[in-house]
């Protein structure tokens, strides 16, 4: 079903404004520029000003950066008469007021079939139309409104020019435009403007002064006050904030500190002096072309850090693509006293989620100063999370051990002190931690039985979805380390086995052509692996097509075996090997393995190397149960959504753990983001705290999709602490394209209601 404009940005739907009615095609957002692109259509006759209005509209309601709609006519191209040149020209004279003098008693003709419009003017501005690109305008105002390509010329009218007596302009440079005063109507120019101007430097445009420009002419010609750093003093009083800024504003004036400072001389000679002029709402670029002796005039009075008032016109710079403020004039300001915030509470809070800038995209502030502010404001601990990565961790150590070095000197009286007796008695302490990404693959921490099985199958191919089969599949029940029972059987694949493959396994089409098929075998499989654990080497690859046939038969219900891959602990354990093969590990083990690559013998050895497995384990103080998950692979487990999760270390074997589960995260779980399984933080949860993160943690989810009550709370229990955040982090949730979960709109209203 087709969306109207009306229908999704409901903040800013007008029945009198047209473009309202437009079909919605696509909208993109980005979060990184605070920005959205409006994508839309119509066969309705839509003015231009109908759109920028709209524009202007929807950037103010939803509070963004910029927004902006890209419009298609989809109806049939309109011919155009001489009403329809006229209401593009009272939209340009809404737009630019200066226009409403040049276009008094202008003659336009229309050609329809050549598509030309030509805009004869009574004053002599056509040159100075040109430059200030009105014609592009109305050309765009006609298509847009009537799909009609156009061509738009302007010309000056002979008679008015050559009669002096009706018309005595007076002579002035277009550069002497770029000085014009807040209150004159008439814009500086751009940069594509300078090439004009440099292209027809010694041209000259005639036309009459405004009365702004005779007072701003006047007042340059008297001396200006001290304060005035570039162009005449600034007389309004109004300040807009830079947030505000934006490019349909006729001039703004703003006040803050000079950020950064760059000068570069163009081919003319021509300097281009751009200042980042930042008011602690946001930054913006400030630019100003200037020859050298005015260069000269004010190269020594605009440094990093002064404060100044800058007036100019906001506009898109043609080369950055950002918005810029073209300077007018430029004048000391007086340095604001800054806001100091303090945290008056008689019970100062800990910060338990905390980003710094090694936080991509989510953090600006370093480990450094959040440490310093958080001492300023009395706090006795605060805590690094960051987006899963442990990187400000050294710097956030050093700024305790740099800096109260003679503090704890002074508590513990000793002169020579340890990091320890800095760390203990510096007034905060720094904890450390991460926001992980936490998948689940397994619900539940199932007891490791005395008796489990080892499996290993033999196959066609690698892929049990199209046509590969098993060939061989072996089983060895293990009870206390040693082996009491063996199930192995050949497999009739009912298909020709390659003989790369043959080659491989040494499995002949003549060993399984009186073997039973898996169908047959099935049900014996079953049986013997009942309500055992299952122990296999690569779990992903034999889980997979077992359970393929499992379900194509039927028994489905019968397999919810529990499964440990001994392929996750040797990542673990043996690290140093060159590669994780099961040949590798037993050779590194001393444990023997004859006839490769035949079900029995590899189960074998696979059997003796858990064993081994659970010893080394245990030597590590891990229980081999946090290991067991459900029949998903990794791959899978991998694919499922990871949500967000706040990890803690309350002590030195917690930040061990804590960098293990990071390393592991980045190292073999790594798809998008580095995840954390829930079964490996069980393995090394001694010495963490765990929170549950913010929205996008597992339980405020599962709050959003409406679980019952029983689910929520075992979610909940899992945690160490559960984390409620300030109403305004979550806001977005209730902003119209925002919106994240299509079950929250139905769970806001039920609770509201």
């Amino acid at each position: 079903m087709e969306k109207r404009v009306k229908d999704v940005f409901l903040n800013c739907s007008s029945q009198y404004n047209n473009f309202c009615n437009a079909e919605v095609e696509e909208i993109k957002f980005s979060k990184k520029l605070n920005a959205v692109i409006l994508n839309a259509k119509s066969d309705l006759n839509i003015a231009l000003s109908d759109i920028e209005e709209f524009e202007n509209q929807a950037k103010n309601a939803y509070k963004l950066s910029s927004f902006k709609v890209n419009y298609r006519y989809i109806g049939n191209p309109c011919d155009i008469d001489e009403k329809d040149i006229k209401e593009s020209i009272r939209d340009i004279n809404k737009k630019y007021s200066y226009t409403q003098d040049v276009f008094e008693n202008c003659k336009i003709q229309v050609d329809n079939i050549d598509n030309e419009v030509n805009i004869t003017l009574m004053k002599p501005l056509s040159s100075f139309m040109k430059i200030k690109k009105i014609d592009e305008y109305i050309k765009k105002q006609i298509e847009t409104k009537n799909g009609k390509t156009i061509n738009v010329t302007f010309s000056d009218d002979k008679n008015v020019i050559q009669d002096e007596s009706n018309y005595t302009p007076e002579m002035i440079k277009y550069e002497d435009l770029v000085n014009i005063p807040t209150n004159s109507t008439m814009p500086p120019h751009s940069n594509d403007n300078v090439k004009n101007n440099q292209n027809e430097k010694k041209k000259f445009i005639k036309r009459p002064l405004t009365e702004a420009e005779k007072e701003y002419k006047e007042r340059a010609k008297f001396e200006q006050p001290k304060t005035v750093i570039y162009g005449v003093d600034i007389l309004t009083k109004e300040r807009d904030r830079v947030v505000d800024v934006n490019e349909n504003q006729e001039m703004t004036c703003i006040d803050g500190y000079i950020f950064e400072r760059e000068d570069k001389e163009t081919k003319n000679g021509k300097i281009i002096v751009t200042i980042d002029v930042c008011d602690n709402t946001s930054t913006i670029s400030c630019k100003m072309f200037l020859n050298k002796k005015q260069f000269e005039g004010i190269n020594s009075r605009i440094k990093k850090g002064s404060f100044v008032q800058v007036q100019g016109r906001p506009q898109i710079d043609a080369y950055s693509n950002e918005l810029v403020i073209m300077v007018n004039n430029i004048i000391e300001g007086e340095k604001k006293e800054e806001e100091t915030v303090t945290d008056d509470a008689e019970v100062k809070r800990v910060e338990l989620h905390m980003h710094t800038q090694m936080s991509a995209m989510d953090g600006v502030s370093s480990a450094t100063d959040i440490i310093k502010q958080a001492i300023k404001w009395g706090h006795s601990a605060v805590a690094i999370t960051d987006h899963g990565v442990v990187q400000s961790f050294p710097e956030a150590n050093h700024v305790i051990v740099d800096n109260y070095q003679g503090l704890a000197k002074e508590k513990t009286g000793k002169s020579k002190v340890t990091t320890q007796d800095i760390l203990d008695n510096a007034p905060i302490k720094v904890i450390y931690g991460v926001e992980g990404y936490l998948v689940d693959d397994i619900e539940v921490a199932p007891k490791f039985l005395d008796t489990y099985c080892v499996f290993d199958i033999e196959t066609t191919g690698f892929d049990a979805e199209k046509q590969d089969k098993i060939t061989e599949i072996a089983i060895c029940k293990v009870r206390n380390g040693e082996i009491i029972d063996e199930y192995t059987t050949f497999i009739n694949p009912e298909r020709n086995i390659p003989q790369n493959v043959q080659e491989l396994t040494h499995i002949t089409e003549d060993m399984v052509k009186d073997a039973p098929t898996i169908e047959q075998a099935l049900p014996e499989i079953l049986d013997f692996i009942d309500g055992s654990i299952l122990v296999a080497h690569n779990a992903d690859f034999d889980i997979g097509f077992l359970n393929h046939f499992i379900t194509k038969n039927g028994y489905k219900e019968r397999f919810n075996n529990y499964i440990i891959d001994t392929l996750m602990i040797a990542r673990e354990l043996y690290y140093y090997l060159p590669n994780k093969k099961l040949g590798t590990i037993v050779e590194d083990l001393g444990i023997e393995l004859e006839g490769a690559h035949r079900a029995i013998n590899d189960t074998r050895a696979t059997a003796k190397m858990f064993i081994r497995m659970a010893e080394d384990l245990a030597k590590k103080g891990l229980d081999i149960n946090t290991y067991a998950h459900s029949e998903k692979n990794i791959s899978d487990v991998m694919s499922e959504k990871a949500y967000h999760i706040i990890i803690l270390a309350k002590n030195y074997i917690g930040l061990k753990n804590l960098y293990k589960l990071v390393s592991y995260s980045h190292l073999h779980y790594f798809k998008k983001k580095p995840k954390i399984f829930k079964s490996m933080l069980n393995r090394y949860r001694e010495g963490l705290v765990i929170g549950s993160a913010c929205e996008q943690g597992e339980l405020y989810q599962a709050i959003i999709r409406n679980e019952t009550e029983d689910v929520q709370e075992k979610i909940a229990s899992y945690y160490d602490y559960l984390e409620i955040q300030p109403l305004g982090n979550n806001a977005f949730y209730k902003r119209g394209a925002k919106i994240k979960n299509k079950d929250y709109n139905k769970l806001t209203d039920s609770k509201e209601n």
